[in-house]
């Protein structure tokens, strides 16, 4: 009996570790879907490639097929999903293991009572909504900063027109601080959100807090990007790369390449000249920039973690640091260009890792401006006292601290990968989801 109970808890562990994962899945389906519209066959192409990489068939099976892609349109008015309908700005895409689905999942101990499998599943929608003009309207042209979790964030903050904070399970704020006109505060249930005295000259916080589901798209497919960046610039024998992996900034423009150089050593320390631009540096370790090293058109993609040893006014613009360890920046350092970010449309900076993102920044050099940035979890610190055209993405619960002060843009920013976008209370592509 006790042999039982224990592998029934097992069982059921690993029954909800599937389901977050096709939760995940089908989440990235329907974004990547719903893009392809009013194409419907390219949009079921779409959420069937993504499924793959996602979750490879030969471990997973075929988690979506062809008839677990349904085209119609989302009904406002009674908030419900219509298939076929001819009007198509809609995808609900299911994924599962066992049924219609891929291979069952398997159980352990629980076989001991006639169950040999679970059939688990999740459902997602994802909705493509314009303006009048045939346009999206992008309701945080500034900044959004979105958890899978939730969103802790001391006094005294700034949030200009058009920035949003999103946290799915709550906000806090601590208190003495204003928001504009247009910036927004949202959790899928609004009595989650908390927000201390707001200062003179605020918004009322009823004109602030809204109430939607938001599932980041970045993040469950990190691990995917890596290994495809990997096999693509590591494990092959190519020496330079134009492709569309990476941000076009890192290529030279009169050539239209990447230089590539593979580390190898132990641990490699990046000194002040080391970083040539336009290069891609392949780091089959852990590694870190010691102080005074400004990085400026180069990607850095190291099989474990990145590091930077501190110091005073260092700059990284356009740049795409990934690591599968954790990337933690400590030190006063400025990220992209903090005068023309806004007219520049384009974001300058990324940084993902699979593991963790810590920013540090503690001084009045310190700027976070046009960078995209997703992890499991993120730790955006003292830099963000001076920020704008953000998008940050974790799983988990993202401090933000205090006195953090993101300026608005009238445009959004557009990014060389997938992104959630928000207009008027509900997710829209290339982004958000309606979770099911």
């Amino acid at each position: 009996m006790m042999m039982i109970v224990s592998g029934f808890t097992l069982d059921v562990a690993n029954a909800y570790r599937i389901r977050a994962l096709l939760q995940a899945t089908a989440d990235a389906s329907a974004l990547a879907a719903v893009r392809a519209l009013p194409d419907e066959d390219a949009a079921r192409d779409a959420a069937l490639a993504l499924a793959r990489i996602n979750m490879p068939p030969d471990e997973h099976g075929e988690v979506i097929r062809g008839p677990m892609v349904e085209i119609g349109s989302w009904r406002g008015e009674t908030g419900r999903f219509v298939v076929g309908h001819p009007a198509a700005d809609a995808v609900r895409v299911t994924a599962a293991r066992g049924g219609d689905g891929g291979l069952p999942v398997p159980t352990f101990l629980v076989g001991l009572i006639g169950r040999d499998d679970w059939h688990v599943a999740a459902s997602s929608t994802a909705r493509a909504r314009s303006s009048g003009s045939g346009q999206m309207t992008n309701l945080c042209p500034g900044a959004l900063i979105l958890s899978g979790d939730s969103i802790q964030a001391g006094g005294s903050n700034e949030l200009r027109e058009g920035t949003c904070v999103h946290g799915e399970t709550g906000v806090h704020f601590g208190g003495g601080d204003r928001f504009e006109p247009g910036a927004r505060v949202s959790a899928a249930d609004a009595d989650t959100i908390y927000i201390g005295h707001v200062v003179a000259g605020s918004a009322p916080r009823e004109e602030v807090i809204a109430e939607q589901s938001l599932s980041p798209v970045i993040t469950p497919q990190l691990p995917a990007m890596f290994d495809a960046l990997w096999d693509t610039l590591y494990a092959s024998s190519v020496s330079s790369y134009g492709g569309d992996l990476l941000p076009d900034f890192v290529k030279d423009p009169a050539t239209g390449l990447a230089r590539i150089q593979r580390v190898n050593q132990w641990w490699w320390t990046v000194q002040p000249g080391d970083l040539k631009p336009y290069t891609i540096y392949m780091v089959n370790h852990g590694m870190q920039l010691a102080g005074g090293v400004d990085a400026q058109n180069v990607a850095i993609i190291a099989r474990g973690q990145i590091g930077v040893g501190g110091g005073p006014s260092l700059q990284f613009d356009k740049v795409f640091f990934f690591g599968s360890g954790m990337l933690n920046f400590s030190g006063d350092i400025g990220y992209g260009d903090p005068e023309t970010w806004c007219e520049a449309g384009v974001y300058d900076a990324y940084l993902f890792s699979t593991d963790s993102i810590s920013l540090g920044g503690w001084g009045g050099s310190s700027w976070v401006y046009g960078l995209m940035a997703a992890a499991p979890s993120i730790a955006p610190g003292g830099a963000m006292k001076s920020a704008g055209g953000l998008y940050l993405e974790a799983d988990a619960t993202i401090q933000l601290g205090g006195n953090i002060d993101i300026a608005g843009c009238p445009e959004a920013l557009s990014g060389h990968y997938e992104q959630v976008v928000i207009e008027e209370g509900l997710p829209a592509v290339a982004g958000g989801t309606l979770v099911q």
